[in-house]
């Protein structure tokens, strides 16, 4: 059974009622996301809420959280509570299909860890199903909203297994979007893509240059973790 809090330095993750738990790989996604100061933040899929969180402590804006699971809902809106940003973190219960909680091409940071499991893989737990099967949220559907929501100057982040990154790449011009890779996730030196972070804009967006994708390794040859994922991760972990 895991753990059921994550303790960060200014934040406390509880997570027992949820169906995903806090990953190396959601951490380095909300790490990771560097953009100028957002007018505002969208959370989709937010599960515990730890995107939201990050965010919280490295931007000074709302955060708007959508997670359709009802208990993984309810911890991630407790979690709000207790953390020292509670008065600007929004927590929704709903499909984000359905959610109307801000006006359409207003939000300049979108940030998701997605589901990505196809349904024929489905557990007999629906609570995981939702968590991880991208039945809950497809590809298409994750892209129309980004495209719904997000600004002129706007980015969104999105994190997947190395096939599925690369179908959202492929399908974005479809929705006048573009998804360029922003960090490609290794456990070790020479091992196999276990994560990608694509950073997703309008078509029509013509700011920052993206330099090539880089490669981003979680630990060294000896089993430690390397500077990379130290200087990455120090500002949020209690041991690093």
């Amino acid at each position: 059974m895991g753990n059921p809090y994550f303790q960060f330095k200014q934040f406390r993750i509880e997570q027992g009622d949820c169906a995903m738990k806090v990953t190396t790989e959601g951490c380095i996604l909300g790490a990771w996301v560097e953009v100028p100061e957002p007018n505002c933040i969208l959370d989709i899929g937010a599960g515990t809420g730890l995107l939201s969180l990050m965010l919280a402590q490295k931007y000074h804006c709302p955060i708007h959280a959508v997670e359709i699971d009802v208990l993984a809902a309810s911890q991630a809106g407790k979690n709000f509570l207790n953390s020292p940003w509670g008065d600007r973190l929004e927590l929704y219960q709903q499909d984000i299909g359905l959610f109307e909680g801000l006006p359409n091409g207003s939000v300049d940071l979108i940030i998701s860890n997605p589901p990505f499991f196809k349904a024929n893989m489905r557990s007999g737990n629906e609570s995981k199903n939702l968590a991880i099967h991208n039945q809950a949220l497809s590809q298409e559907n994750l892209l129309a909203v980004i495209e719904k929501f997000l600004s002129k100057k706007g980015a969104a982040y999105v994190i997947y297994p190395e096939y599925e990154a690369n179908m959202l790449a492929s399908m974005a011009p479809q929705f006048g979007l573009k998804a360029s890779e922003s960090l490609i996730i290794r456990n070790k030196p020479g091992k196999a893509v276990l994560r990608k972070i694509l950073r997703v804009t309008r078509a029509s967006h013509e700011g920052d240059t993206l330099e090539c994708p880089k490669d981003f390794i979680i630990r060294n040859e000896q089993g430690g973790f390397t500077d990379d994922y130290v200087n990455l991760l120090q500002p949020y972990y209690l041991h690093l």
